[in-house]
């Protein structure tokens, strides 16, 4: 599975479904105060493998809401 994340952040843009994820749409959905749906995070795992854990570090809400997100 590839996985997939929910993000909320706080600039209200508008929320939306991302179904091909690059590191430019979780900055984005991190700016936005709507949750953002991110799907087949795995591929930005691959070349990020902390993407996820670096954010969460500086205070991101992302939440895990299928396969493997570290």
């Amino acid at each position: 599975m590839n996985g997939t994340v929910r993000i909320k952040g706080g600039v209200k843009l508008r929320g939306e479904v991302i179904p091909i994820p690059n590191k430019n749409s979780v900055l984005v959905a991190l700016a936005d105060k709507v949750e953002t749906t991110i799907h087949g995070v795995s591929i930005l795992q691959r070349r990020y493998p902390d993407i996820f854990r670096e954010y969460r570090k500086l205070g991101a809400r992302i939440e895990k809401v299928g396969g493997r997100i570290k």
